[in-house]
């Protein structure tokens, strides 16, 4: 199914930039992490490997984030009395096993520090890989590490849904006043809450994170915005039929 007008894409600047950096600092990386691994010692090559894995995984996930194209693309998941819009497939393996990668790399650096390797720089010791394995320990703790771990954009009977973490937004669609699109500084849905008491707020839908046509999800919203009347049909499969048929394009 497609919409009429231009993708919405980050703005070429920003986007150009981020590339740019991040493509360096992979680069670089990459080369650092394949001298250790072929250094031929054992705890020093074991770190090479571990960063040359946390690099391909953070490779996987910005290209999923910002240069899959998504023209076009859906995607949903029914389910728990909601219909959602899952987080991209590929930030799904460096989310989960960007903890773990950093307490192999911080018990490598105190193991490299115990046999007395010399690993440069002080920032590169024993202490380092203590420090490391605090803050990754302190993280985890606070961390959901169910359903919920990655965040998603939900569309409920009730309203609007954003879940991150332990955090869940619900916007009533009877009171959502405005709906739109920015791009700055990422792709954003970004809704106008007018609750009857208190004033206005904006509540933003990073779509970034997901592999759906954002123009796609604005049609979709503003669909349910506009007919309470099919709002039930999206605690189960109904809605899903309409995606497939486009139905829910029939304003635009």
């Amino acid at each position: 199914m497609s919409v009429p007008g231009p993708p919405v894409r980050l703005r070429t600047g920003h986007l150009v930039r981020l590339i740019s950096s991040v493509g360096t600092l992979v680069l670089l990386g990459g080369v650092g992490a394949v001298a250790m691994l072929l250094s031929g010692v054992p705890v020093v090559a074991a770190i090479g490997a571990t960063l040359l894995t946390a690099l391909t995984l953070g490779s996987m996930a910005l290209w999923a984030l910002f240069l899959r194209p998504r023209r076009g693309r859906l995607e949903v998941l029914p389910g728990s009395g909601e219909l959602r819009l899952p987080a991209v497939a590929g930030v799904r393996p460096i989310v989960v096993a960007w903890p773990w990668l950093g307490l192999v790399l911080a018990a490598l650096l105190v193991l490299a520090g115990v046999v007395g390797i010399d690993m440069g720089p002080r920032i590169a010791g024993p202490g380092a890989g203590l420090v490391l394995a605090v803050i990754i320990i302190g993280a985890l703790s606070r961390r959901d590490t169910g359903s919920h771990a990655l965040p998603y954009v939900a569309l409920s009977p009730r309203g609007l849904v954003h879940q991150k973490s332990k955090r869940r937004i619900l916007v009533p669609w009877d009171e959502i006043d405005t709906v739109r699109i920015e791009t700055k500084p990422g792709v954003l849905l970004r809704v106008r809450w007018a609750p009857e008491l208190g004033q206005d707020e904006f509540v933003s839908f990073p779509l970034g994170l997901h592999a759906s046509d954002p123009r796609l999800v604005l049609a979709l919203v503003e669909h349910y915005r506009r007919h309470p009347e099919h709002r039930e049909e999206l605690a189960d499969r109904s809605a899903v039929s309409r995606i497939e048929r486009g139905a829910f394009l029939d304003e635009r």
